[in-house]
C-alpha cells in the first residue's frame, strides 16, 4: 500500500491504482491512514497532492466517525426507549403492588367510581346510610364489591334492608340498588350468612363458582371458596331454591327446608341434600370455629383464613384424619392446636406468620 500511495503522490499511478486507493481511504480509519502508513513523510513528492490525500484520509475518517455516531446514537435512543418503557412498567408494578399491599389486610370497598376505600371491621355497614358510597343519579345498575381479609370478618346491611355476614378471606359483589332489576342478585366468593328481607316480587338470588341460591325471604349459610373441593350452603329458616350455577333450568332447582345442608362436590358435579344442626354452619357469627369430621387438609384452610397464617405440614399422615370440635376464636389458635395434638400427637412450632406440623415422633422443634 505504500508504494500505491507514492505512485499517487508523484503521479504515476493509473486510474485503476488511483480506484484501488480511494476505496482504501473510504475504508480505512485515520488511526491507520496517518499513523501507520505515515502519509507525513511522503510530502517531499507532491505537496498539492499530498494534502489531496490527506484530505481525502481526513474525510473518510469523518465519514467513519459520523457513521459510528449514527449507530451510537441509533442505539442510544433504542436503549433510551426500553429503558423509559421499562422503568415506566416497573413504576406501574411498583405503585398496584404499593396499593395492593396498602389494602392486603383491610376490609375494603371499591365504590361505583373505583375507588378504594378502607371500612372500619367492628361497625355495621349500612348500605342504606352512605349515600357517599352509592353514587347511583343514573337508572343504570351499578355495582359495589367488598372485600374481607384473612383474619376478619364484617356485617353488613344492603340497600333492602338484608343483613350479611360476611367470613374472613371472602367478597362480595351488589348491585347500589334493587330499583332497577327483576331480581336482587349479588355474587359472592367465600362464605357468608344472609338474613334476607321479604319481597316475593323480587327473589334474592346468591350465585357463586358452583351454586345458585334463589330465596324470597329467609335465614342461610353459603360457603364456596373457589380453593375448596366443595361449597355448601345450609338453610337456618325459611325455603330456598338451589342448583348449579351453570344450570338452565328451573326444574334442576332443589327445594330446602330449615336444617337441611346442600353440598356440590367438584369431583362428582352433584348437589347432595342432608339433614344437619343449621346453627353450627354460622358459629363463625359469633367467633367460633366449628368442625364436624373434617379432614385435617380442610381444618388447615379454615384455620389459615381464620388467623391469617400459613400452615406448614410436614406430618402428611395428619391428612387421613377428621376432627371434630367447637372452639372459642379469641383463646388462639395454640389452643385448637393443643387440643387436637392431644387427640392426635403432633408437634408444632408458631414462627411469626407461620405455623410448622410435624410428627411427634420427631424431636420438638425450638
Amino acid at each position: 500500500m505504500k508504494k500505491l500511495i507514492k505512485k499517487y503522490l508523484d503521479n504515476s499511478a493509473s486510474k485503476k491504482e488511483q480506484k484501488i486507493l480511494s476505496g482504501f481511504l473510504d475504508s480505512f480509519q485515520k488511526k491507520k491512514c496517518l499513523q501507520e502508513y505515515n502519509l507525513n513523510e511522503y510530502i517531499i513528492y507532491d505537496k498539492d497532492q499530498f494534502y489531496k490525500l490527506k484530505k481525502k484520509c481526513v474525510e473518510a475518517d469523518r465519514s467513519k466517525k459520523n457513521y459510528s455516531l449514527a449507530q451510537v446514537v441509533k442505539y442510544a435512543a433504542i436503549l433510551i426507549v426500553l429503558f423509559g418503557v421499562s422503568t415506566f412498567l416497573y413504576f406501574i408494578s411498583y405503585e398496584n403492588n404499593k396499593i395492593f399491599s396498602n389494602y392486603l389486610n383491610e376490609i375494603t370497598i371499591t365504590d361505583t367510581n373505583g375507588e378504594i376505600k378502607v371500612i372500619e371491621e367492628h361497625i355495621v355497614f349500612d348500605l342504606q346510610k352512605n349515600d357517599s358510597i352509592i353514587d347511583n343519579i343514573s337508572n343504570e345498575i351499578e355495582y359495589i364489591s367488598i372485600n374481607v381479609p384473612k383474619g376478619k370478618t364484617f356485617n353488613m346491611v344492603l340497600v333492602d334492608g338484608t343483613k350479611v355476614f360476611l367470613n374472613a378471606s371472602s367478597s362480595i359483589q351488589i348491585p347500589t340498588d334493587f330499583k332497577y332489576t327483576q331480581e336482587r342478585k349479588v355474587v359472592l366468593k367465600g362464605e357468608a350468612y344472609f338474613d334476607v328481607t321479604k319481597n316475593k316480587e323480587k327473589p334474592f338470588i346468591v350465585e357463586s363458582w358452583a351454586l345458585k341460591t334463589t330465596v324470597l325471604g329467609t335465614k342461610f349459610n353459603v360457603s364456596a371458596y373457589p380453593e375448596d373441593p366443595k361449597s355448601s350452603i345450609t338453610l337456618i329458616e325459611g325455603k330456598v331454591g338451589v342448583q348449579q350455577q351453570n344450570s338452565k333450568s328451573k326444574n334442576e332447582m332443589q327445594i330446602m327446608h330449615p336444617n337441611q345442608k346442600a353440598v356440590y362436590q367438584k369431583n362428582n358435579n352433584e348437589i347432595k341434600l342432608t339433614s344437619v344442626k343449621a346453627i353450627n354452619s354460622i358459629a363463625w357469627i359469633e367467633g367460633y370455629l366449628y368442625f364436624k369430621n373434617e379432614n385435617f387438609t380442610q381444618v388447615v384452610r379454615r384455620i389459615e383464613r381464620n388467623y391469617n397464617i400459613k400452615i406448614i405440614n410436614k406430618y402428611p399422615d395428619l391428612n387421613n384424619e377428621s376432627f371434630t370440635g367447637k372452639f372459642d376464636s379469641k383463646k388462639g389458635i395454640e389452643h385448637l392446636l393443643n387440643v387436637f395434638s392431644q387427640n392426635i400427637p403432633f408437634n408444632y412450632k408458631v414462627n411469626k406468620s407461620e405455623i410448622i406440623i410435624t410428627s411427634k415422633t420427631n424431636k420438638p422443634m425450638k
